[in-house]
């Protein structure tokens, strides 16, 4: 998997990331949820791809027109472990339905992380 070193441009948005992935890795936390967004093929799994490296977690992928039920979207958290790196690909394209118990997911997550 690449680092931040193998990843050119955006030096800002990797000296920022740097400095929390850092200090999570002391705390053995996680980083809050982060959403990557921008135009396609502008490396935005890349660069999830590069945070999971930084942080030594795992990192999985999934496409968002593979998730076409609650049931899909509940099958793919349920398998997130601590600190995972989770990229849902063009997100942008969950149906309504998976959107909002995608919403409602991360919502819970977040206040159980808090």
């Amino acid at each position: 998997m690449p680092g931040f070193d193998d990843f050119v441009g955006q030096a800002t948005v990797k000296d920022l990331l740097q400095s929390k992935i850092r200090l999570a890795n002391s705390t053995g936390t996680a980083l809050p949820h982060l959403l990557l967004c921008g135009d396609k093929e502008q490396g935005k799994v890349t660069f999830a791809t590069c945070i999971a490296q930084e942080m030594g977690v795992p990192c999985s992928s999934a496409r968002a027109d593979a998730l076409v039920a609650t049931l899909d979207l509940t099958g793919l958290l349920s398998n997130v472990r601590a600190r995972q790196v989770l990229i849902i690909d063009e997100v942008d394209a969950l149906r309504p339905s998976v959107l909002d118990y995608f919403v409602q997911a991360i919502s819970l997550l977040s206040k159980l992380a808090g």
